[in-house]
């Protein structure tokens, strides 16, 4: 009996020490996108001219970048935030009903992002990595999915 218990164990444990492995989101490649700095620090983003990047600053000198597409119909949203003390924005880490997790490329490190649906219908979905937090929305799915492939564009100089 007790080797019954003792083979159970060690399965469960071997099941549970596995890696996870998440659907992919690549990294944008279309040929169209233009290299922007953010502000004036040494980070870049890859967009289209589809899109505009403004900064924003919080009160304690926070600074955080909106990802905001041209087409003022549209429901997407991008935001990275460079943290350098306080938060600009306020991390809940609970928009709703987690949906999925993805993984994606972001500053040569694996990132795993979480896609909420909120009560309101729209998804959101957020990393972190070191001290570059981002967080993308968007009333459609698919458009998550382009929205993150935009943001693991992101390099340093």
């Amino acid at each position: 009996m007790k080797f019954v218990i003792i083979i159970i164990s060690l399965f469960l444990f071997i099941c549970n020490c596995r890696s996870i492995e998440y659907r992919l989101i690549e990294t944008n490649s279309r040929s169209d996108l233009k290299k922007i700095r953010l502000g004036l620090t040494n980070y870049y983003l890859k967009l289209s001219d589809t899109f505009e990047l403004t900064q924003v600053q919080g009160k304690e000198g926070q600074i955080g970048y909106d990802i905001i597409p041209k087409d003022t119909s549209s429901s997407m949203f991008g935001f990275i935030e460079i943290d350098l003390g306080q938060r600009l924005r306020n991390r809940i880490g609970d928009w709703g009903t987690l949906k999925e997790k993805v993984q994606s490329k972001l500053l040569n490190h694996q990132a795993v992002w979480k896609i909420y649906q909120t009560e309101t219908g729209y998804y959101v979905a957020e990393t972190l990595i070191k001290n570059i937090s981002s967080e993308v929305s968007s009333k459609k799915i698919n458009e998550i999915d382009s929205l993150i492939s935009i943001i693991t564009t992101l390099s340093i100089n």
